[in-house]
This record gives structure tokens, sequence and C-alpha cells, in this order.
């Protein structure tokens, strides 16, 4: 099964429930109590009308696009379904990236933010750490925990939001690996880095694993498909230039020929750049830059698939 550059991974997180979207305004005239000339014009009063009712009613849940929200969708049980049967052995391979790259004593807390079903977090454990597990997908989860358990492995599972961590110097290490960086906009991002920044003891290491912006750019659009667990997908991905998000659009195709599924994803995507810059308002020193995991300590720009970040908590004494 290939590594799909435009495909979530199965340890990404799902976002948090999208609150309910408001009652749509009814019909509105324009401020002299004639009728808009024409649709175009509607909409604007309409948005106007709205604005000032808001101003006037304090706070109002914002309205969420589909494309803001697609993370409901595709962290489920049927997501379980796409994990490839070579998961085993690349997950040894990760686990000991991971662990070579934090360079922490066993024993060390360590926290896997976007956990997903566990995978490495139940290897270190096995390693001798004591592992922390967030994520907010209870497929996942309880795929996790079982799995954990068949392994009599003891890890720490917490059904939470990564946007909303509330650790307070409480980690050694912390890793966030397969792109589970990038389903917000901007500041969202940069707010779980400054969340991951106070869950980590001072010199505390975190580790950071996305999609290499610059390879994806020359790579896209692309189509492939793959077997999974009693069906084939086919996904479609391209670029958006304006916005750096990629857009996959994941087609369930079954073998009992159950109706199809098609599900879609919207990924911002970063350049090293671009998230060293955002690492460092987060509060952390970058370490050190690799373009793959297995060549550590290497990054070849637009050749690496990979942007792999180890970065150390900075002290506040410590403004570079």
């Amino acid at each position: 099964t290939p590594e799909l550059p435009a495909t979530p991974d199965p340890e990404a997180p799902r976002a948090a429930e999208a609150a309910p979207e408001t009652a749509a305004a009814p019909a509105e005239t324009t401020s002299a109590g004639e009728p808009a000339g024409d649709s175009e014009m509607q909409g604007l009063v309409k948005e106007l009308l709205e604005e000032k009712k808001a101003k006037a009613q304090g706070p109002r849940t914002k309205r969420l696009r589909p494309r803001d929200v697609w993370f409901q969708e595709v962290f489920s049980e049927e997501y379980l379904r796409t994990i490839p049967a070579s998961i085993g052995e690349r997950t040894e391979q990760e686990v000991e990236f991971i662990r070579k790259s934090l360079k922490l004593k066993r024993g060390s807390r360590i926290l896997d933010l976007a956990c997903g079903f566990g995978r490495h977090a139940i290897g270190l454990a096995e390693e001798g750490y004591e592992m922390v597990g967030v994520d907010l997908s209870m497929p996942l989860l309880q795929k996790a925990l079982a799995d954990a358990r068949q392994r009599s492995t003891n890890v720490k599972f917490i059904h939470g939001d990564m946007r909303e961590l509330n650790f307070n110097e409480v980690f050694d290490g912390c890793y966030v690996w397969d792109t589970s960086v990038g389903y917000f906009d901007d500041r969202t991002n940069l707010r779980v880095f400054q969340g991951i920044q106070r869950a980590l003891k001072p010199g505390g290491r975190i580790l950071v694993d996305v999609i290499n912006r610059d390879y994806v750019v020359r790579e896209t659009p692309t189509r492939l498909w793959w077997e999974g667990e009693g069906c084939i997908f086919l996904e479609e991905s391209e670029f958006d230039f304006q916005t750096s998000t990629l857009h996959a659009k994941r087609s369930f195709i079954y073998e009992d020929n159950s109706p199809p599924l098609e599900q879609n994803s919207y990924i911002r995507l970063y350049n090293v750049h671009e998230l060293r810059q955002m690492l460092h308002v987060a509060g952390f020193n970058v370490l050190e830059i690799s373009g793959e995991r297995f060549t550590r300590g290497y990054f070849l720009g637009a050749s690496s698939r990979r942007v792999i970040v180890l970065a150390e908590k900075r002290a506040r004494k410590d403004t570079m």
C-alpha cells in the first residue's frame, strides 16, 4: 500500500464536534423599507442586518462551512478499513525514529497528540516510556485500548480535543505524527503548538511530522487507488495555491455492492520555513529537520516528502 501524501493518516484525530448552525434570518428589506433590486443586493443587506443583530445580542456561534468540519466524517469506524496490512512494519520504523529523535530516558512521560488507534504509543510503552495518548475519535481510541490490552501494555488514552489541551508542564516530550497539524486555520494551528508548549516541562522536546508542501506542489494533481478491508479506495487530490490547502476526495467502492461512499479532506500544508516560524512563535527552538524517517537530520528541499522537525521548549529568558 503506498504512503499517500494526500491521505490523512489513521493516526490523525477528529476535531471537536461542530457547533450547530444558527437559524437563517428571514427575508429582509433595505433600510428604506424597499425590497432589494436583485439577489446579490438582498444577500448583502441580509448579511449587514445579521451582523448588526449579532452585535446587539452579543457573541454568536460561528457558522461552519462543510470544508471546516470534514474531520467529523472521516475518522470513524469506516476509516479503520483503510489501515494497510503492512502498518506493523512501518510502525516499528517510526517508533524507532521517534525514540532516537526525542532522546529521552526510559520512564519519561511522553504525549502522543492525535494518537489515533495508538500504534506509536503502544510501541513506545513497550520500550519503557510512560505514554499518554490524546485523540477525539472514539472509534480509534476504542481500537487503541483494545490493542493495548491485547499486548498487556499500559497506556493512558484520553478522549480530548488537541485545540483544548489543559496540561501544565507535565510531559518530557511530545510528538504529532502524520500531518495531524493542518486541519484548522493558521491561528488555530498555532494555538495547538502553544498548548503543547505549556504541556511540556522546561527543556521538553516536540517532534512534528507533516507532508512537505513543496513536494506536494510538484506531485499534484494525483489519482491513486488501493485495496482496503472489503473495499477499494480511489483518491483524487488537488492543491489550492491561494490557501496552501490540499483537497483530497476519497471514494469507497465496496465488494458487497453496498452504496459507494465519498469523503473529502482539506489540509493546510506547510513548508519548512513556515513550520519553523510557527514553532518559534509558539516558544520553541528548532534543533533538527529531516525529510524522511530513514534520513534523519537531512532535508532535501522539494525532494523530501516530509518535514519532520525536532524542537525544544525555549526557556523564558531565551528570547532568540
